[in-house]
């Protein structure tokens, strides 16, 4: 639902658009957030390749392949995880704003509020477990 849609009711339309910027900004902030695990991961990931390449010097380039395949699945699967995460989120708030549909603005309010909870909350420690099942503090 955009916002032009939403009739302009005294305050809930400001709101509203207020909400939208916090959501944003949270969705930034663990963006932000996965930064680390990612530089992590790919450190690991070509410490992995090199000494894989380094082992297998005079293999074929199919199995040097595989090097670069094998070293990467940590920071894929971690991705995928992430990019599950996000689209499920996004999914459920798109779902709620329908059902919600631009005549009813306190219940988009609501959906909005939801997801920014569960953003702050809920989402935000699942990526930290995530990150730490990924990356564990040694």
């Amino acid at each position: 639902i955009y916002l032009q849609e939403i009739p302009k009711m005294e305050g809930t339309y400001k709101e509203i658009e207020e909400l939208q910027k916090d959501l944003n900004s949270s969705v930034e902030k663990l963006n932000e957030s996965i930064n680390p695990t990612i530089k992590t991961l790919t450190m690991r990931n070509f410490q992995c390749a090199a000494s894989c390449y380094e082992k297998n010097f005079d293999a074929k380039m199919e199995f040097l392949e595989s090097c670069t395949k094998d070293c990467g699945k940590g920071l894929a699967q971690f991705y995928d995880v992430y990019r599950s995460l996000m689209e499920e989120e996004q999914a459920t708030l798109q779902n709620c704003m329908k059902r919600a549909g631009p005549e009813d603005p306190i219940e988009i309010k609501t959906c909005l509020l939801r997801s920014l909870e569960r953003i702050n909350g809920t989402m935000a420690q699942d990526i930290d477990r995530l990150g730490a099942k990924f990356c564990p503090k040694k």
